[in-house]
């Protein structure tokens, strides 16, 4: 929730009050984790119960941070980028992140991230040779990800952030 609790529940764009989220186990229908963060978005989890939130951060700089945690709450990675972050996607079994920027005047702006997740870093950081696809996806054993473009297909990058399907796109 994008909203202070203890302040009525002033959410959206603010200069502070952080948000809450939790993590909830479908299978033993229960909450596993319950947390606070500045203005928690977007999550995902792994299979592993690995999870990650979009956080907005406050102000009206074009800024975000991803913000990843392991099954029991503890942080496993924060990237933070100066740009709004359009997606984010997390693998299967909770190896790698992925951050995808909006356009912005920082060095940071329409890039693709890939985090991993073994040791917490941003392995690549590239210009999206692929646009702006509709979905992420993950070869997590070579660590590639595959953009999905709906009407014209997937396309690979590879563990290095290198383009691999550039004449296929073409």
């Amino acid at each position: 929730m994008d909203a202070d609790p203890t302040q009525r529940g002033v959410g959206g764009s603010r200069a502070g009050g952080d948000g809450v989220y939790l993590l909830y186990d479908r299978v033993a229908n229960s909450v596993v984790v319950r947390g606070r963060t500045p203005r928690p978005s977007a999550g995902l989890a792994a299979n592993n119960g690995t999870f990650c939130l979009e956080d907005r951060d406050f102000g009206s700089a074009l800024s975000g941070t991803l913000r990843v945690f392991s099954c029991s709450g503890h942080a496993i990675a924060q990237v933070p980028v100066t740009a709004n972050i359009v997606r984010s996607a997390l693998s299967e079994n909770g190896a790698f992140a992925l951050i995808h920027t909006a356009n912005s005047p920082t060095d940071d702006g329409s890039k693709l991230f890939l985090v991993d997740l073994q040791g917490g870093k941003v392995r690549y950081r590239v210009t999206p040779s692929a646009g702006w696809p509709d979905r992420y996806g993950f070869v997590e054993k070579q660590g590639m990800v595959i953009a999905y473009l709906e009407g014209l297909g997937e396309f690979r990058y590879g563990p290095d952030g290198a383009f691999i399907d550039e004449d296929k796109l073409d």
